[in-house]
Formats: C-alpha cells, structure tokens, sequence
C-alpha cells in the first residue's frame, strides 16, 4: 500500500512538474519574454517548487528559498548549440546536484560530482529547456552557490576560425624589453644557486638561455590572468620567424631569436578573458632530494578535477643537479 501511494505521488509530481513547464513555455511566446517568471505550485507535505526564467548564455548566484525543495530554471537557445552547464559551490557541507531537461521534462544529463556540476549537451536543438538544481543527500541548504550557462563553440568550422599567436606569448614573458618580461630567461644573467639570486654575466650568453632556454609552468597563469592574451595570430605570427642557416651554429641562431625573432609587439586585443583558476593541492610542499612526502589525497583532487571540469594543466619537472651547482 505504501509503495503504490509513493508511485501515485510521483506519477502526480511529474505531472505537475510537465503542467509548470508548459505554463512557462507558452508564457516564453507572450509578447515579453524577456520577464522574470516565477511559478510556485504546490506539492505534498506543503513543499513548493519554484522555476524561474533566466537569460542564455548567463552567470549569476542564487540559493535555495524553502529548505528540502528544487530550484528549476528555465532558458531558451534560438539555435543548436553544444551546450556547457556548471553548477559551483563552496561550502563542503551543502552538496548540489544540476539535471538537464528538456522542454518535456525529460532528463538530457545529470551531474552528482563530490566537487561542483558540469553538464556538457552537443548538438542541443533550438528550443526550452530547463535546468534543475537540487541537494544532494541530507545537505543543508542554506549556502549560495553560482549557475554558469555558456554555448560551446565546438564545430569544426568554428574550431578552424580560431588562430591564437603562440609567438605572442613567449615574446611577452620572454623578451627583455617587454614590460612584463620574466627576468629567469634573461640571457644576460644566470641564476646563483649559493646566493640565491640572478647575476649578470660578462657577455649575454644565449644557448640554453632566453626563449633557448624554455618556460616555467606559472607563465600561461600569468599570462592569462591578466589579460595579455591570446590575440590573433596575425598581431604576431610564427611565419616571421626564420628558419636556421645550414650550417649556422646554434649560439648564433639563439641569438637571433633573442634579439630579432621572439621581440615583443604592443597591440591586439585578447580575444579570451580568464575570469579566475582554480589550484589544486601539491603533490609535495617541500620537495627535497631524498625527503619527498606525498599530501595525503592529491591524486583524488586531480582526479576530481578531470570528472568535474573535463581538463586540467599539469607540470613536470625533471632535473639532476649535483649539490655544489
């Protein structure tokens, strides 16, 4: 008996959750759209459920009004789309899932991650949708968590348009009269490992200096974080660089790079904004020759990161040094 009263109570729930969608989709095509509507229908136990209409692409904070209940949004996209739907928290205490419907109700993607929600929908035709955020579990609702709503441009042709300069950045950290030139490769100095600190050497020596000498894994942060690029390819284009003579030494060939091939250009606007990073915990705080204590979960938080987020950047270093260098 009780098992028949739980199947009516959901037959009827999913009902009224199609009645809630129709409403608001036939409210969508009244001459004002763009109106913030708020439904609030009834379910058993004197619990409500509340849907909204939000904007496409958007990002904004919300939190749940009522503890034990959903919170339904509905959008629209006028035309198909890959579709990238995340759903981020802070607190550890207050778990939410995201579920992707269409505009019947039916369920496109679910996502019940331990760290914050990603859904990804390819290929999503033109229409209504509604995006469900729930907790997940016995977790409290009292903490605010963040929606971001974005279209993936993930076609070919799109995937064809995009030409980023590569130069462009190596030539904005790595030459020396770039305003934000990282002096580590600076082919007039090396690093003191007893003094702990950079000094200057009689003759700039380029072979394995400078842009010769490669990058540190904090660069692209940096320069992504503020602002610097990507730019368009055409701002800064590898096709300027030259090929090396064939028998040109590679000193000479190194010092033609620093001072002729890889030299910093103002100008282009960055065609990406990165809003913020996320970093994950070392694998070592204190990494010395023979005492490398792992912290303890970092390969759950990589793995983590990967299921939730889709791609993570990672850096290894490999290096033999003897302890007098």
């Amino acid at each position: 008996m009780g098992r028949d009263n739980g199947m009516k109570r959901y037959e009827w729930r999913n009902k009224l959750r199609r009645f809630i969608g129709t409403v608001l989709i036939v409210s969508l095509l009244l001459p004002h759209p763009a109106l913030l509507l708020c439904a609030y229908a009834e379910q058993g136990q004197g619990q409500m459920t509340a849907s909204s209409y939000i904007s496409f692409p958007s990002r904004f904070e919300d939190y749940f009004a009522e503890e034990g209940e959903d919170n339904y949004y509905i959008f629209r996209i006028d035309s198909r789309s890959d579709l990238s739907i995340a759903v981020e928290y802070n607190s550890s205490l207050c778990r939410y899932g995201a579920e992707l419907l269409d505009s019947s109700q039916d369920s496109l993607g679910l996502s019940m991650q331990e760290h914050s929600q990603r859904i990804i929908r390819k290929d999503a035709a033109p229409g209504i949708y509604f995006l469900r955020v729930f907790p997940i579990g016995e977790s409290a609702t009292l903490e605010p968590y963040n929606v971001s709503l974005e279209k993936m441009e993930l076609s070919p042709s799109a995937i064809d348009e995009v030409d980023f300069s590569e130069l462009h950045i190596a030539a904005t950290l790595q030459d020396p009269e770039s305003p934000y030139f990282d002096n580590r490769g600076d082919p007039g100095y090396r690093w003191d490992y007893l003094q702990e600190g950079f000094v200057k050497l009689p003759e700039p020596q380029y072979t394995g200096r400078g842009v010769n000498g490669g990058g540190q894994y904090p660069m692209p942060e940096y320069y992504y974080m503020n602002w610097l690029g990507p730019v368009d390819d055409a701002v800064l284009s590898m096709d300027r660089i030259r090929d090396p003579g064939k028998d040109e030494a590679e000193e000479h060939y190194a010092k033609y790079l620093a001072t002729e091939g890889v030299t910093y250009r103002d100008g282009g606007n960055p065609r990406i904004h990165v809003q913020g990073l996320l970093s994950l915990p070392k694998r070592f705080d204190d990494f010395k020759y023979g005492n490398e204590d792992e912290n303890e979960g970092w390969e759950e938080h990589l793995k983590n990161a990967v299921m939730t987020y889709g791609a993570v950047r990672i850096a290894i270093y490999w290096a033999f040094m003897s302890p007098c260098e």
